[in-house]
């Protein structure tokens, strides 16, 4: 499937379920992807490289309600932390949490460069960033 000219992705695959792996696509054109992974709950396994080229910064919901695996978590991370895309948002619940030698490398990047983030197991979340709205129970946004 061809989605490279395709530029908002919002809720696209939200709910599939059934989902467990997602396939190499081109996201070059890309600029929004809220909700778009949302309620994958099978969804397990995701590649690298995805989100290199996007100019996304909305990345609200994405995958929140997934089962990514701590591989899939990083390769996100690295990819949007790749893209140089700054003062965005991410969120990323159920699962894994990010790998602390690559996924909360590439979360320290991204909050420089003025991200919220939101991940399955809190890294970095330290006073006085408050949880954001909508978060789910023991998730936070930093």
């Amino acid at each position: 499937m061809d989605v490279s000219s395709g530029t908002s992705f919002n809720s696209t695959w939200s709910g599939c379920s059934s989902l467990t792996s997602f396939p190499s696509m081109s996201f070059v054109s890309g600029t929004s992807f809220n909700s778009t992974w949302n309620g994958c709950t099978s969804l397990t396994e995701f590649p690298a490289n995805m989100f290199d080229s996007s100019s996304a910064s909305n990345y609200e919901n994405a995958f929140t309600n997934t089962n990514l695996s701590e591989t899939s978590i990083d390769n996100i991370l690295v990819s949007i932390d790749t893209s140089a895309v700054e003062n965005g948002i991410f969120t990323q619940t159920g699962g894994s949490k990010p790998s602390v030698s690559i996924g909360n490398v590439a979360i320290d990047s991204l909050l420089a460069k003025g991200w919220r983030i939101q991940v399955t197991g809190l890294y970095g979340y330290v006073p006085p960033y408050s949880y954001y709205g909508g978060a789910g129970i023991g998730e936070g946004i930093l």
